[in-house]
C-alpha cells in the first residue's frame, strides 16, 4: 500500500471513530455538511480523499477539532518542526549584539 492509500485510509477511518463516536447516522453526517450522500460513502469507504474543507465542517458538525483526523506521519512531522524550532529558538544567544536595539532611535 503507497504512502497516499495509507493516508487516506488513516482520514477516512478517523472520520468514521469520530462519527461513531458522536452517534450520528451517515446520512444526518451528510445532509448537515452538504457533501453529498454518496460522495461521503464513497471517502468514508477510502475509495476517495477528503479535503481540508471537508474536513473542517466535518470536525464543526461532530463537534470535534479538525486535527483528529490528521495522519501521524503529518502530526510526528508538525512535532519535529515545533522541536527543532524550539531548539533553534533557545540557541540564539539574547546577549549578541546583532540582537541589541538601539533605545535611542526609539
Amino acid at each position: 500500500m503507497s504512502t497516499r492509500e495509507q493516508v487516506i485510509e488513516t482520514v477516512a477511518s478517523a472520520v468514521l471513530r469520530a462519527l461513531d463516536a458522536s452517534g450520528m447516522p451517515k446520512k444526518t453526517l451528510s445532509d448537515r455538511t452538504g457533501i453529498p450522500r454518496a460522495t461521503l460513502y464513497r471517502k468514508l469507504g477510502g475509495f476517495g480523499e477528503f479535503n481540508f474543507s471537508e474536513l473542517f465542517v466535518i470536525a464543526a458538525v461532530l463537534g470535534v477539532e479538525p486535527a483528529v483526523f490528521t495522519p501521524p506521519v503529518f502530526r510526528d512531522s508538525a512535532d519535529a518542526h515545533d522541536r527543532h524550532t524550539r531548539e533553534s529558538v533557545e540557541k540564539v544567544d539574547v546577549a549578541s549584539p546583532a540582537l541589541a536595539v538601539d533605545r535611542r532611535s526609539a
